[in-house]
């Protein structure tokens, strides 16, 4: 049984599903967060926690690549991996919410983004899972005089 099967068999189908298909979509969109989303969050942060002050703007236009790829998973649906919540959209507004933070996802750009973003916020539980974690990184990036080179 693989870690996210063990985590999400006592919730329903819907989280980590076990239609092949439709997990292997949730796979996919795992992959896209710990490979493009979490390189490129890391990106833009690293001279911050190295003290610099100049983040060049490479990070930022690969950040609007991943926030066009996102969009474009929501094309279709509600949520990242199908009509339903999954562990890939906890997964992806984790990484999401500290990016957001750096460069707000432009809605006029990324309507389908900007509206999931909103739909996860409304959760009960959004708060708690990433209040406070946010508001430590938020105060990081606030104490930063940085600019794009």
């Amino acid at each position: 049984m693989g870690r996210y099967t063990r985590i999400t068999s006592v919730f329903d189908d819907t989280l980590y599903p076990k239609d092949l298909q439709k997990r292997a979509i949730v796979d996919q969109r795992l992959h896209y967060d710990s490979s493009a989303l979490a390189t490129t969050g890391r990106g833009l942060t690293a001279p911050l926690r190295e003290g610099k002050t100049e983040i060049p703007k490479a990070r930022f236009d690969a950040l609007d690549e991943v926030y066009k790829t996102l969009d474009l998973f929501l094309e279709s649906n509600d949520f990242l991996a199908g009509k339903y919540l999954t562990i890939a959209d906890f997964h992806v507004i984790a990484v999401l919410s500290s990016t957001i933070l750096l460069r707000d996802v432009d809605a006029t750009m990324y309507p389908k983004l900007a509206g999931w973003i909103q739909r996860i916020r409304r959760l009960p539980y959004y708060e708690e899972a990433n209040g406070s974690r946010m508001s430590q990184v938020a105060n990081f990036i606030k104490s930063k005089k940085y600019t794009i080179v």
